[in-house]
């Protein structure tokens, strides 16, 4: 399998709380000259520089991470997205709120409200929310109650 995204990006961060998925990722990029592996406690982005990442994208991730640690990881990224960057993050939006209540922990108790909250609390701006997305909203999130939400470091320069 081919990563379609490290060719295109100058700069590549794969982050994970668990050695064993990075070192897969080592193995299957191993390659690839501009991949770096982070290894996080589960609330923070170690060794990324401040203002240094232009996107984040987190899928899959964040609908897992209990709320205090969300409120860790987008202090981090705050601090370590450029100025005018993005991240795009998905996340649970309601599950636990008595549609379809979660079982064991599966599903973080998050809101896009809540989601939103934090966020601007940390400094970054959301530009949108969004549960779905393609033609005739053919990539539909609403069935297990999540939310893709939009955020931009804003540019410190205008």
């Amino acid at each position: 399998m081919v990563c379609l995204t490290a060719p295109r990006a100058r700069r590549l961060i794969l982050v994970d709380v668990s050695d064993r998925p990075l070192a897969l990722c080592r193995e299957r990029f191993a390659a690839a000259q501009n991949v770096e592996y982070v290894l996080s406690s589960g609330n923070d982005l170690p060794g990324v520089a401040d203002s240094s990442v232009d996107a984040i994208w987190s899928f899959d991730v964040f609908v897992h991470v209990a709320p205090a640690d969300q409120a860790g990881y987008l202090a981090e990224v705050a601090r370590v997205l450029a100025p005018g960057g993005v991240a795009v993050i998905h996340h649970a939006d309601g599950r636990n709120l008595g549609d379809l209540p979660s079982s064991s922990g599966w599903r973080a108790p998050m809101s896009r409200h809540l989601f939103a909250t934090l966020a601007a609390q940390r400094g970054l701006e959301v530009a949108a929310q969004i549960d779905s997305w393609g033609a005739d909203a053919r990539y539909d999130l609403s069935a297990y109650h999540d939310a893709i939400t939009v955020c931009r470091n804003p540019d410190s320069a205008g």
